[in-house]
């Protein structure tokens, strides 16, 4: 949790239900550390990772389609 905070990623807040919880959100606005991890190509760490980068990064493309799939849809 701290670090997500300290990249700029997350929000934490004290839960008003229950003061000995946290609530961590998503910042509104990425912060400069998230956009440049955002921006930087997966290309040559998945090829220095695995002996067939195109495979991991379609896994990787459908990983992240799922997880979309799932998250809680925000009302804004």
């Amino acid at each position: 949790m701290a670090r997500l905070r300290g990249a700029g990623a997350a929000v934490a807040e004290p839960d008003p239900r229950d003061g000995r919880r946290t609530l961590l959100s998503p910042a509104a606005e990425p912060s400069d550390r998230m956009r440049a991890v955002r921006e930087t190509p997966l290309g040559p760490a998945l090829a220095a990772a695995t002996s067939d980068p195109d495979e991991a990064l379609a896994r990787l493309e459908r990983l992240s389609s799922l997880l979309r799939q799932a998250a809680p849809r925000r009302s804004r």
